[in-house]
């Protein structure tokens, strides 16, 4: 309303005539640019809190994300629909990223497994149950540095992280060593350890700690019996690492530790019920079995 009372008198256009035209009142037409200032100073405050939240915490943060890890609804009292539109409104909404899924390629080992997940009577109601892997890569000061990633299907929780320049089975044990003491090795007995087979997860290493707390090894027939750990491989790549900072490895490590913090404890999630992975773990296993959120796995899209 306020530029275009000043638009309006650039033309010899007067205020009467403007208020006339959209049928306010001179109040009315305060009160409006009272309205309109309080906004553009509200969204300048919230546009500060999003940069900083993309730039350290998610990268590529939905406004639903920020609306519920930034506290809208309590520090400035307006409902989800009105923050969609104002973050479109004051251009700060992303664009959808489409991702092409690409995976590693099997080693000839994997062959000797199935996919275990494809199991029609498998139904994930605790941690534990299914923990999937894979890696991705980041570009740091034109360096390449590979990531080696585990999280429990159940909860989404990362219980892995591992950061190397090379992508070798070392790499994918610090990953491995990090589940065994984040759950417990004797925790972990029966539990599906899911990849799309390749060579690192199947080094003598590797499958000796795999054998010796009783996982289970499974493997993806292509990349789409996989897609869970593609997709949170993705979301690790566009949304997590582009906030690590450059540096020397064990600055990005310590970096990844804190990306790691944030995601497990800080970052609300909508298919967790805008909980946690955290929380929703502290939830769900302080219920009864039969009170739990059950979980059912997919075959290309369609339930088994």
């Amino acid at each position: 309303m306020k530029k275009m009372l000043s638009r309006a008198s650039q033309f010899g256009i007067s205020k009467k005539q403007v208020y006339d035209y959209f049928g306010i009142t001179r109040q009315g037409a305060t009160k409006r640019i009272q309205r309109e200032l309080a906004e553009q100073e509200m969204m300048g405050e919230i546009e500060l809190e999003v940069k900083k939240y993309r730039q350290n915490k998610d990268y590529l943060a939905g406004s639903r994300s920020l609306y519920m890890n930034l506290d809208i609804k309590q520090n400035y009292h307006i409902g989800i629909t009105k923050f969609e539109q104002l973050m479109s409104k004051y251009h700060l909404t992303i664009a959808p990223l489409r991702i092409r899924i690409v995976t590693t390629k099997s080693c000839l080992q994997s062959w000797n497994y199935r996919n275990l997940l494809l199991e029609p009577e498998l139904m994930l109601n605790a941690v534990n149950q299914v923990v999937v892997g894979d890696l991705t890569y980041v570009w740091i000061k034109n360096e390449r540095y590979y990531v080696f990633n585990l999280m429990d299907l159940y909860s989404g929780f990362w219980v892995g992280l591992s950061i190397g320049k090379r992508m070798r089975a070392e790499e994918a044990l610090v990953a491995l060593n990090s589940l065994i003491e984040l759950r417990g090795g004797a925790n972990l007995k029966g539990c599906i350890h899911h990849t799309d087979g390749g060579r690192q997860y199947f080094s003598e290493k590797y499958m000796a700690v795999i054998n010796r707390w009783g996982l289970k090894t499974s493997v993806a027939g292509n990349a789409l019996e996989n897609g869970f750990a593609e997709q949170r491989n993705s979301f690790l790549k566009h949304h997590i690492l582009p906030t690590i900072k450059s540096g020397s490895i064990k600055w990005l490590k310590a970096e990844l530790k804190r990306s790691l913090q944030f995601y497990n404890y800080e970052r609300k999630q909508k298919t967790l019920g805008w909980r946690t992975p955290a929380e929703f773990e502290k939830l769900m296993m302080s219920l009864p079995k039969e009170e739990r959120l059950q979980k059912k796995l997919y075959k290309f899209g369609k339930k088994k």
